[in-house]
């Protein structure tokens, strides 16, 4: 349970780091997709990859999220009902010569039970988080690349701004 825990809170960090890259990401959307501003096309070697990068990592969040499920010991009721089918199929066994054994091979018999339930489902439970932990850590390499390319991207919009603003300047100088 505390590896579960320790998955869970690992995937709030993602939330973060998405509110992080989204802000440059949408600004520069609405500036050359949206809005007027020209950009050379060295600026979409960056911006495209930035894209990608984006989209695998919010893909590879949403399997660690919504995933696989995690699987639980029975109930102890269902326990109950285990334990007294085993040990009517046990009375059921016992001959005249083994007389008060049904109770023994009961015993031996829900504890082996229980413990492969127990190793079936922590097995499960941990490829379940292995699963998580691996497409946790895909979404944060995937989101940095992308906030890399994003920021490498306002490289030559930067330029084509002050480009632009520079002709502007030089034709309201000249009028």
């Amino acid at each position: 349970l505390s590896t579960r825990d320790s998955v869970e809170s690992r995937l709030k960090l993602p939330m973060t780091i998405f509110a992080i890259v989204f802000a440059p990401f949408g600004f520069l959307v609405t500036e050359t997709l949206i809005g007027e501003q020209s950009v050379p096309r060295f600026y979409w070697i960056f911006f495209i990859p930035a894209c990608v990068c984006l989209f695998a990592s919010i893909c590879f969040f949403f399997r660690a999220w919504y995933g696989d499920t995690y699987k639980i010991l029975p109930v102890p009721n269902t326990l109950e009902q285990h334990f007294e089918t085993i040990k009517s199929n046990c009375e059921a066994a016992e001959t005249e010569d083994e007389k008060g054994q049904a109770l023994q091979w009961t015993s031996k018999q829900s504890n082996a039970y229980l413990l492969n339930a127990f190793k079936e489902i922590a097995s499960h439970n941990i490829m379940n988080n292995q699963r998580k932990a691996r497409n946790i850590n895909f979404s944060s390499t995937a989101i940095i690349l992308s906030f890399v390319f994003i920021s490498l991207a306002y490289i030559p919009y930067y330029y084509a701004v002050s480009a632009t603003l520079a002709i502007e300047e030089n034709i309201d100088a000249n009028t």
